[in-house]
């Protein structure tokens, strides 16, 4: 399975192109597991990318998922990634999925620190949330914009609803795929294992620079999670880039 799941990650589905780092010549700075910088993430287009070795915080079944239907029980694909999987993974076997994930789960972390989610230090914001008394800016944000769906505890609802607690795009220390999200919102895509399309709107018309930060903040430091705070000069930077509907 390993050897597959490299043919498949290395070759057919070229991972690296968007996962691994570019050098100043845009080469990619590795093309196998013998080189450290591969598939370590990068950042494209504005959004961060995370890294694949390892994927500590998902299960393989959780992978194999979320690369066949653009969900699994706790997140859900947003931006380039939705392309990816609807046009390439969602069409794979089960067991080239399941390959994948047994490769991607082999390759060591090259002891970059991995974040681990632990529930105990959720409660004090989801008692805070539902007392809804001596709020932040980012807290009533949350609860005017994202808790009807995200819930007060920040555990969404499985394949539906994104957790918030304990996820991964929300506690890399690069913030923009977060933003965009925030700003543009997302979608999940059309599959054959999961039909139903699942959007999300942005809030770019909504919000300005500052509370965006704010709320993008109080998502990277509310319940378990613990990410360092987003300005509004790092927003700003985001919604240049973005398509006029979504500034």
């Amino acid at each position: 399975q390993i050897a597959r799941g490299a043919y498949l990650v290395q070759g057919l589905g070229h991972c690296g192109s968007c996962h691994t780092p570019r050098a100043l010549t845009m080469q990619e700075k590795g093309l196998d597991e013998k080189a450290p910088d591969y598939l370590t993430g990068t950042e494209l287009n504005s959004w961060a990318v995370p890294s694949l070795r390892g994927i500590e915080h998902w299960s393989q079944d959780e992978i194999v998922e979320y690369l066949g239907s653009g969900r699994n029980s706790t997140a859900s694909v947003a931006g380039e990634m939705t392309s990816v999987i609807a046009n390439s993974t969602s069409h794979m076997t089960d067991e080239d999925l399941h390959a994948m994930a047994v490769y991607l789960k082999s390759l060591a972390t090259g002891g970059k620190a991995v974040y681990q989610h632990q529930p105990q230090s959720s409660e004090a914001t989801t008692r805070k949330l539902t007392a809804a008394t001596d709020l932040s800016l980012g807290e009533r944000l949350y609860l005017d914009n994202c808790g009807a769906c995200h819930f007060v505890s920040g555990e969404g609802a499985p394949r539906v609803f994104p957790r918030l607690d304990g996820a991964s795009v929300i506690n890399v220390e690069n913030p923009t795929a977060l933003i965009n999200v925030i700003l543009a919102g997302a979608h999940t895509p059309s599959t054959s294992r999961s039909p139903s399309i699942l959007p999300m709107p942005g809030f770019a018309d909504r919000m300005d620079d500052a509370e965006v930060a704010q709320l993008a903040t109080f998502l990277r430091q509310g319940w378990s999670n613990k990410a360092p705070a987003v300005s509004g000069e790092q927003v700003q930077k985001v919604r240049s880039t973005l398509a006029a509907e979504h500034r």
